[in-house]
């Protein structure tokens, strides 16, 4: 009789599969320590292999520094023996760049840029305080201004382009400071020159044949033409004696000593207060010009002044 076996299925059981334990690779490491004679060399006061190894890199990080210090030095020392012009063409035609570091190259380089914009700086301002270059408005000036850039950046490399450009907008608030100056200047020398001729034509008409009024008729034309001038803002406050001391001299020269004493008493505004030609001249300078008088005798008028 056969025996049965409690639990025991004879048919065939599937293979149960689980995950695979991970796997980590061993990697090989060497402790120079662990050498004995290592170990006997550190306790003797030996420098480690490490210590040896880091001294060696910072020195020769230290050695890098040193010699770019000696390539920016070196390129600073011929850039600044050479014009703009020469270094210019040097640069250009690569005969100074050849077998040097790139610490020279773009230190010589960025100098060029820098000594290129000084250069421009110099001869831009040079023509606006001479007259040789005259700007309208801001916008002309920075117009001209993009356009000089462009052309001496056309070509160049970042170097160059960062020397030239490190000052650029210093350079061009300078433009536009001398511009606004020179450009007041010359419309404060119009605003003289077309007043005193305004007011010599005054004079011409009251001391000619056909004025028939009297010597203080004729100083107060003279006056209350100052008066419209200025008060139309074609003379400034800082411009309106000097024109007033111009028109006095005139008088003074002409030798018609009765006039200026007319001239000298006249009254006048100056802001809220009224004062006298005399007092805005100055006692002094009044004093001067009556002593310059050259007195000659005129043409009898029919209002009987001489």
């Amino acid at each position: 009789m056969a025996r049965q076996q409690v639990g025991y299925e004879p048919g065939q059981q599937r293979l149960q599969q689980g995950p695979a334990a991970p796997y980590q690779a061993e990697h090989a490491r060497y402790d120079p320590m662990a050498d004995s004679a290592m170990q006997l060399a550190a306790a003797l006061g030996a420098p480690s292999t490490e210590r040896v190894a880091l001294q060696a890199l910072g020195s020769l990080d230290q050695l890098q520094k040193q010699q770019r210090t000696t390539d920016q030095e070196e390129a600073a020392k011929a850039a600044n023996s050479m014009t703009v012009s020469e270094l210019g063409q040097k640069i250009k035609d690569g005969s100074i760049l050849a077998s040097q570091s790139p610490a020279f190259n773009a230190t010589l380089q960025h100098i060029y840029g820098e000594n290129l914009m000084q250069e421009t700086e110099r001869d831009t301002l040079s023509k606006l305080q001479s007259g040789g270059l005259v700007f309208h408005s801001t916008e002309e000036a920075d117009a001209y201004l993009t356009k000089a850039r462009n052309e001496h950046l056309e070509g160049q490399d970042k170097y160059t382009t960062a020397g030239f450009d490190k000052a650029w907008n210093a350079f061009r608030s300078r433009v536009f400071d001398v511009n606004a100056k020179v450009m007041n200047e010359q419309a404060t020398t119009r605003a003289v020159q077309e007043s005193t001729d305004n007011l010599t034509n005054v004079l011409s008409d009251v001391t000619g044949d056909q004025f028939k009024g009297t010597t203080a008729e004729a100083a107060s034309a003279v006056i209350q033409r100052f008066q419209l001038l200025s008060a139309t803002s074609l003379l400034r406050d800082d411009t309106r004696k000097a024109v007033l001391q111009g028109t006095l001299a005139q008088v003074a020269a002409s030798g018609n000593q009765e006039l200026l004493a007319e001239l000298l008493k006249q009254h006048l505004k100056v802001g809220d207060q009224e004062t006298t030609v005399e007092s805005i001249v100055g006692p002094l300078r009044a004093g001067e010009l009556v002593s310059t008088l050259t007195p000659k005798r005129t043409r009898q008028h029919a209002n009987g002044w001489t």
